[in-house]
């Protein structure tokens, strides 16, 4: 797998599902850790965006990663009030 695309990052972190999807390929590690530690499962959470993060779950991403502070995508998206968000990722 690659590993990080910038575009594809501010794609999720700005709640665009068509261009998220329209950057994606299959050299893109959905698990990457930027330089601040976080995935872009971890951005949209911290943002809420629910279509991004349900299709990154369908297109692989993990949910159970631990970012630098401890914290999963879930625990990111409680955190700032995204309950719709926790609950998705909370699902099995």
């Amino acid at each position: 797998m690659g590993g990080y695309d910038g575009d594809f990052f501010d794609a999720v972190e700005f709640c665009s599902l068509g261009d998220a999807q329209r950057y994606y390929s299959d050299d893109i590690d959905l698990d990457y850790l930027d330089e601040t530690g976080k995935t872009v499962l971890m951005i949209a959470a911290y943002y809420g965006h629910v279509d991004v993060i349900r299709w990154l779950l369908e297109k692989g991403a993990q949910k159970d990663i631990v970012g630098p502070t401890g914290e999963r995508a879930v625990d990111i998206a409680q955190a700032q009030g995204h309950n719709k968000a926790a609950r998705l990722l909370r699902t099995p």
